[in-house]
């Protein structure tokens, strides 16, 4: 299609992505980044999740976070499996900042969710809350001690 100056719409871009990220050929992934960047191509919200759930697969968290910007930055809401991966993911590593970020951007409407979320079955949303809720609970709570005096050492009886 390219060849012959064709558009390629973003699907066929979201099945070759998927295919490639199937195959752990990231090089292919990274090159079609490329083309697709050059092209001009205006991608969808499903691209975009795709995307954004396949780097967490991964483990590649900063690109993972990198799509996610590139969608908000395009005003683009993403879709709330692909946002559970993100805040699973930002658990996993210990990122609890970026974590309660995205948590509150989705609950005060701001940020990667400025632009409203998508409308979505009432199970989907729970999955959401309930994975938040989950990886809260494996959040480290800190030492009352050290929370008001967090330089000072504290004394051994």
């Amino acid at each position: 299609m390219v060849a012959k100056g064709l558009q390629v719409p973003p699907h066929i871009y979201t099945s070759l992505m998927t295919h490639y990220f199937e195959r752990h050929d990231l090089a292919a992934v990274d090159a079609l980044w490329a083309q697709i960047e050059a092209s001009g191509t205006v991608l969808d919200i499903v691209f975009f999740d795709r995307m954004i759930e396949q780097y967490a697969r991964i483990h590649d968290v900063d690109r993972m976070m990198v799509f996610l910007k590139r969608m908000s930055n395009r005003g683009l809401a993403p879709g709330w499996p692909a946002l559970q991966d993100v805040v699973v993911k930002l658990a996993e590593i210990g990122d609890w900042e970026r974590f309660d970020q995205i948590v509150n951007d989705v609950e005060q409407g701001v940020g990667v969710a400025r632009k409203g979320m998508r409308v979505s079955p009432d199970n989907v949303i729970h999955q959401f809350w309930k994975a938040v809720a989950r990886k809260r609970a494996l959040k480290p709570k800190p030492e009352p001690y050290q929370e008001i005096f967090p330089h000072a050492q504290q004394e051994k009886l």
